[in-house]
C-alpha cells in the first residue's frame, strides 16, 4: 500500500510560515507554567524524602542522585541542543539517520557516565546500597536520555505543549512513587529504582507524539561515520557547556575553601534560589531556538530580525525578574531555608543583579548556537570560569557570602557581554535594539518607586512595580509587535 506523501506532515513545516513565532511564545509561556510546576512537585518529593529518610539517609540519597547526575550530564552535555538545531536544519533521509545515531551516541555516553560514576563511587568507598543506588539511578537518567532525543521532532516542530505536559508528567510520577514508597516504610534502596518505570511510562507516552507531528521514533542507529562527524560537530559546544556548569558552580565550591561555614551556608540558600531563576530564560529562550536555526541555515535577514526582537525581549524580561528576585528575596529565603538564613537575602538581592546578564547570556548565546559558533562560547565560558573563581577567592575571605554573590554577578555580566560581542562579529548586519533597552531601564526606574514606600507587603509592592513597568513599556512601544499580537488585550 503507497503512503501519499502529501498527506504526511512535515515535522518542522511549522519554521516557515508566520505563526512560528506566536507559537514560540506560546510556548515560552507554557514552558514557564510548566517548570514552576515542576519546581513546586520537586519541592513536594524533598519534603518527603527529608522527613522519610531522615538526615543520614537522605544525604547519602542526594549524593548518589548528585554525582550520576553530574558524571551523566559531563559526558554527554550539549548533545539535545545540537540535535535540535540538526533536526531543523536538516530534511528527509539525512535528518532521520542524524537522529537515530544521535539516539545511539546519547545511549553509550549516557552508559559511560553511570560507568564512571560508579567506578568513582568504589573508589570513594560507598556502600552496598549507594552503589546499587549509582547503577539503578543511571538507568533512570539513560532512560530519561533516550526519550528527550525522542522528542526532538516536538521541540523542533514547537509543540511545546506536548513537550511540558511530558516534563510534568514525569515530575509528577516521580512524586507519586516516592510518597507511595515513603507511606509503604520503604527503606532506601527502593527510591534509587523509581526513576527507571516513570522513565518507561514517559518514554512510552512520548512515542504516539511524535508519530502525531509525522516525524518516526528513532531507534538508536551506530553508523561510525555519522557518529564520528555527529562528535566532530557537539565536541566543542560540549566542551564549552561542561565548562558553563562548572563555572555556575564554582562559587558555590570554592566558598567551601576561603570563607567560615556560616557565610558557605549563607551563600547555598541564596545560591539554590538563584539556580531555580536561572532556569527561566533557558525555557523562554529555547522556544525561539528552532526558529533560529532554520533562519540560520535559510535566510539571515529573519535571522537578524528574530536576535533583534529576541534580544529586546530578553532584557525586558530580565530587568523585571532581576526586581521581583530583589522585592521578593526575603520571602524566598524564608521558604527555601527558613528565619535563621535572614543573611542570606542580601545576597540574593545581589545575585538579582546576575539575572539580567543570564536572560542577556542565554539570548545571545542561542543566537550563536543556531550559526554552529560553539568554539566562540567555549571561550566565553572558559573566561567566565576564570574570572568568577579569581574573584570567589579574592572576595570570599573578607566579604564571605556577599563576595560569592558579587562572582556570580561578574561571571554572568561577562559571559552576557562576550556572547554579545562575539554575535556582533558572527552577524555583522545585526542591529542591537539599544533604545528600547534604555527605554526598559527607565521603566523599571519607576517601577522600583513603590520600593520606597514605607509598610507596604512585598506582594503590594511588586504589583504596583510591574503596573508600572508595563504601562511605560506600553507608552513608549518599547514591547515587541510579536508579543503583543501573541497577548491581544495588550494590543487593544
Amino acid at each position: 500500500m503507497e503512503v501519499d506523501a502529501e498527506a504526511v506532515p512535515e515535522p518542522t513545516a511549522i519554521l516557515d510560515t508566520h505563526e512560528a513565532g506566536s507559537a514560540a511564545i506560546r510556548g515560552s509561556a507554557v514552558r514557564l507554567v510548566g517548570y514552576g510546576t515542576t519546581v513546586l512537585l520537586s519541592v513536594l518529593a524533598v519534603a518527603v524524602l527529608t522527613r522519610h529518610l531522615g538526615a543520614a539517609d537522605y544525604g547519602r540519597y542526594s549524593v548518589v542522585m548528585s554525582l550520576v547526575a553530574l558524571t551523566a550530564g559531563l559526558v554527554e552535555a550539549g548533545l539535545l541542543n545540537v540535535g535540535i538545531r540538526e533536526y531543523a536544519m536538516r530534511t528527509g533521509a539525512d535528518r532521520s539517520a542524524m537522529l537515530a545515531n544521535l539516539q545511539g551516541v546519547r545511549i553509550a555516553l549516557g552508559a559511560l557516565g553511570v560507568v564512571i560514576a560508579l567506578g568513582y563511587a568504589m573508589a570513594a568507598s560507598y556502600d552496598g546500597v549507594m552503589l546499587a543506588g549509582v547503577a539503578l539511578s543511571g538507568i533512570g537518567i539513560v532512560l530519561a536520555a533516550v526519550q528527550a532525543t525522542l522528542g526532538v521532532p516536538l521541540s523542533a516542530s514547537l509543540r511545546w505543549g506536548a513537550v511540558t505536559a511530558l516534563d510534568v508528567l514525569r515530575q509528577a510520577l516521580q512524586v507519586v512513587g516516592v510518597v507511595v514508597l515513603a507511606v509503604g516504610g520503604a527503606q532506601l534502596l527502593p527510591f534509587f529504582a523509581v526513576s527507571i518505570p516513570v522513565g518507561l511510562v514517559v518514554l512510552a507516552a512520548t512515542v504516539p507524539l511524535v508519530r502525531g507531528v509525522g516525524a518516526a521514533a528513532a531507534r538508536p542507529a551506530f553508523d561510525r561515520a555519522r557518529w564520528s562527524a555527529l562528535m566532530r560537530l557537539v565536541a566543542p559546544y560540549a566542551a564549552s557547556t561542561a565548562v558553563t556548569s562548572i563555572y555556575v558552580f564554582v562559587a558555590a565550591v570554592l566558598m567551601e575553601l576561603v570563607a567560615p561555614a556560616r557565610e558557605v551556608g549563607w551563600f547555598a540558600a541564596s545560591f539554590r534560589v538563584f539556580l531555580v531563576i536561572g532556569g527561566i530564560p533557558v525555557l523562554l529562550v529555547g522556544a525561539v531556538f528552532p526558529i533560529l536555526a532554520r533562519a540560520a541555515r535559510d535566510d539571515r535577514g529573519r535571522l537578524r530580525y528574530a536576535t533583534e526582537r529576541l534580544m529586546t525581549s530578553s532584557f525586558i524580561g530580565g530587568v523585571w525578574m532581576a526586581l521581583m528576585t530583589a522585592e521578593f528575596a526575603s520571602l524566598a529565603i524564608t521558604v527555601v531555608a527558613g528565619p535563621k538564613f535572614a543573611p542570606s537575602v542580601d545576597v540574593l538581592r545581589i545575585q538579582a543583579l546576575a539575572v539580567l546578564g543570564s536572560f542577556i547570556a542565554v539570548a545571545a548565546g542561542h543566537v550563536l548556537i543556531s550559526l554552529g559558533r560553539f568554539r566562540d562560547l567555549l571561550i566565553v565560558a572558559s573566561t567566565a570560569l576564570l574570572v568568577s573563581a579569581t574573584l570567589t577567592l579574592t572576595l570570599a575571605p573578607s566579604m564571605g557570602a556577599q563576595g560569592g554573590g558579587i562572582a556570580n554577578v561578574a561571571g554572568e555580566w561577562l559571559n552576557a557581554l562576550m556572547s554579545t560581542i562575539f554575535l556582533l562579529r558572527a552577524e555583522p548586519g545585526l542591529t542591537l535594539p539599544w533604545r528600547d533597552a534604555g527605554k526598559a531601564l527607565a521603566a523599571i526606574g519607576l517601577a522600583a518607586l513603590p520600593l520606597l514606600i514605607p509598610g507596604l507587603p512585598s506582594v503590594v509592592d511588586a504589583a504596583l512595580g510591574t503596573l508600572i513597568f508595563g504601562a511605560v513599556l506600553l507608552a513608549t512601544r518599547t514591547i515587541p509587535d510579536e508579543l503583543l499580537d501573541a497577548v491581544p488585550f495588550l494590543r487593544r
